[in-house]
């Protein structure tokens, strides 16, 4: 059944996988580099005249050289070889990325624990073609995707480079991950 204005119930074992997506982000967060901050998710957080309009992001991430950066942690399932996205949850970051100025990634980790996974900039599912599902409308994402034109920012444990990519986007690991700028 699609959705309806209200909040859908997230069933216990996925909150559980999303709460543990969000830990291992955290970790890797607290042993870079990055100065960061975790966006608490009460519904006092957001004014009452946008409550149910924008979707605040879990992390607020500074990138030296080039700034303020949101993430909104996910773990996701690959299906079919695509990442789902929630439409009305994309539609709802894009209005804050618009009110705040700021650049959104998605950080899908891999549910089951591994260290696969792919960060998803916003502005990458435009133009994407939205299928209905049996939950709601989605946008799909292909898991494999290259980059042609853009920068890699490369973080390990202790610093960062800047470097073209000529490569798939990585998997976001504990100590080391790209980030798509560009």
């Amino acid at each position: 059944m699609p959705r309806t204005g209200r909040r859908a119930r997230i069933a216990p074992a996925d909150a559980l996988r999303g709460a543990k997506a969000e830990r291992a982000f955290q970790a890797w967060l607290d042993s870079s580099v990055l100065p960061h901050m975790y966006v608490e998710q009460s519904r006092l957080t957001v004014p009452a005249p946008l409550r149910g309009k924008i979707k605040r992001p879990d992390y607020l991430v500074g990138i030296p050289g080039v700034g303020l950066v949101a993430f909104d942690v996910k773990a996701k399932t690959i299906y079919r070889g695509n990442l789902l996205f929630d439409l009305p949850e994309v539609q709802k970051l894009r209005t804050f990325a618009r009110l705040f100025h700021l650049t959104v990634y998605f950080a899908c980790l891999d549910p089951l624990g591994s260290p696969d996974g792919l960060w998803v900039r916003l502005d990458q599912l435009d133009g994407r073609e939205v299928t209905q599902r049996r939950y709601g409308p989605v946008v799909a994402f292909p898991w494999k995707t290259h980059c042609l034109s853009h920068s890699t920012i490369r973080f390990t444990k202790h610093s960062y480079e800047l470097s073209p990519c000529r490569k798939p986007p990585p998997a976001v690991k504990s100590n080391c991950c790209e980030l798509l700028i560009g």
